[in-house]
């Protein structure tokens, strides 16, 4: 990582090295969660050849949003040829009344690649699902073609849908290696889509712990085992 800016309300911290030389870099929230208001704006260059994992340093609360604003991060990430960005955080935990959106915009150059994970968790243990909304919003260009487009919002109404299942995750992989049987906890549903096209898979899961799905998801990236002993538990 050769430069870094970041201001309140996360800070940026400095990078751990992985066996070649790769930044794992993790983002830390003094005030331990997002408030009504807060915006988050993430710009992310990841130049020819470069290795770069963003992460978070625990889970991120999103607190009770009783303003007109609610709490908005957007993110802007560019991956050029030979680059490698991977963004694996730790969940959302939103708690009652939070009003929350994501968008997260990737330009990808050819030979680049990226890993996008998300997990959701359903707030506090006494009053799941009592958020207001989640939104969130994902495009994926690759050499100026669009390649995905996400759009989706969690209510208390639409996680019906989920039946049993308190925790949602998803894992989007272009241009990296994938692999190995599906397997998975028995407390977990887990499911792989190939990207129209070719070149992408994307990976989505219920469970019943953040841990889990995250662990389980991330597993998913072939030669990424140098990842664990760099990444916050």
């Amino acid at each position: 990582m050769l430069a870094s800016r970041a201001e309140l309300p996360l800070i940026v911290q400095r990078p751990l090295r992985g066996p070649r030389g790769q930044a794992v870099v993790a983002l830390l929230t003094p005030a331990g969660a997002l408030f009504d208001g807060d915006v988050v704006d993430l710009d992310v260059e990841c130049e020819p050849g470069s290795d770069v994992t963003l992460t978070t340093a625990a889970a991120t609360k999103l607190n009770r949003c009783d303003g007109s604003d609610g709490i908005e991060v957007h993110m802007r990430v560019r991956v050029a040829d030979g680059a490698t960005f991977r963004y694996l955080p730790h969940e959302l935990i939103p708690f009652a009344g939070a009003r929350y959106r994501q968008h997260i915009d990737v330009e990808v150059e050819p030979g680049g690649a990226v890993a996008l994970l998300e997990v959701v968790g359903p707030g506090a243990s006494r009053a799941p699902f009592a958020y207001a909304a989640l939104g969130f919003s994902t495009t994926v260009r690759v050499a100026g073609a669009l390649k995905v487009r996400e759009r989706f919002v969690l209510t208390p109404r639409t996680v019906r849908q989920f039946g049993e299942w308190t925790h949602y995750g998803s894992l989007l992989a272009i241009g990296l290696p994938t692999g190995g049987p599906l397997e998975c906890e028995r407390d977990m549903q887990l499911r792989e889509s190939e990207l129209p096209g070719g070149g992408g898979v994307v990976f989505k899961t219920l469970g019943h712990s953040a841990h889990t799905i995250r662990t389980t998801l991330v597993g998913r990236l072939c030669h990424a085992d140098w990842l664990d002993a760099l990444l916050p538990d």
